[in-house]
């Protein structure tokens, strides 16, 4: 019987294991260590673990081996804190309020946009294309949060959106979709991941009334169908459920007006015809 530890399974172990002490040294330190200095040691351990990931990619001649793979995401997770805590600075009256705690918009911009550096360095570093999703992610919201003068991000907080970033981000979806479809193969399907889950920032982003927004949302869908194209991954289905849980709670604001079911009901009805339509047409031109 082969032994199950394996030198993968023994470095998988290990991974966890520098993690669990990672993170047992910023609690027992947490009183000693300043908020650069925390950073520091989050930011350094998270490209450890990123820098780990692309030798084992490496070694593995670029397969997604799992020990590699636990690497990135325990590596991606610290790197936008890490960044944020190393560029701290005392927020302001127009600080960003995320769950409990303020943090200023432009040290949040800031880390989201060196976090999307170093994701795209390690995507060219390791050739794995799952480090383009999370660094075409925090590349749009980095730009987003930029000239914002702050909010309270919370479960049932409203986003106050405008025409410019609402726009900004169409275009952002646009040209994901675009370079997907030239890169092709993972590339293209992380990124369409990307543009998809952008789809929802859009729609927080609109800053019309409730019934235009609905419109927009259907026009989102829509557009979300288009870029699929019959390839429907977890993570595009996430951005779907997503988009759609945002267009309910939108349509709650309506109260007791039958309008969004009309609305939403015909649109339904028209994408399950066109979806029919064009698979009748797929047939006929493959008979």
């Amino acid at each position: 019987m082969p032994s199950v530890l394996t030198p993968a399974a023994l470095r998988l172990a290990g991974i966890v294991a520098l993690f669990v002490a990672w993170g047992s040294y910023l609690s027992a330190r947490s009183s000693e260590l300043s908020t650069r200095q925390a950073g520091a040691v989050v930011t350094g351990f998270a490209l450890a673990l990123i820098a780990l990931h692309v030798v084992l990619m490496r070694r593995s001649h670029g397969r997604p081996a799992p020990d590699a793979m636990l690497a990135a995401m325990l590596g991606a997770l610290p790197v936008v804190p890490g960044f944020v805590l190393l560029l701290w600075r005392t927020p302001g009256a127009g600080a960003t309020v995320l769950l409990f705690y303020g943090i200023d918009n432009h040290v949040l911009a800031k880390g989201l946009l060196l976090a999307a550096a170093v994701y795209v360095a390690a995507w060219v570093a390791s050739r794995q294309p799952r480090w383009l999703l999370v660094a075409a992610l925090t590349a749009v919201v980095g730009v987003e949060v930029w000239p914002s003068s702050g909010g309270d991000v919370t479960i049932s907080s409203q986003s106050s959106g405008g025409w410019g970033r609402f726009l900004f981000t169409l275009a952002a979806i646009a040209v994901l979709v675009v370079a997907g479809r030239r890169a092709g193969g993972g590339v293209e399907r992380n990124l369409t991941v990307a543009a998809v889950l952008l789809c929802s920032l859009a729609f927080e982003l609109a800053p019309a009334g409730h019934a235009l927004r609905d419109l927009l949302g259907i026009a989102l869908l829509a557009g979300i169908a288009l870029m699929v194209r019959r390839r429907l991954t977890v993570g595009m289905g996430l951005g779907v459920a997503l988009l759609c849980l945002l267009e309910l709670r939108s349509i709650a604001a309506s109260g007791s007006s039958l309008a969004p079911v009309a609305l939403f009901g015909l649109a339904g009805a028209g994408l399950f015809v066109c979806g029919w339509l064009a698979e009748r047409s797929g047939r006929q031109s493959s008979a």
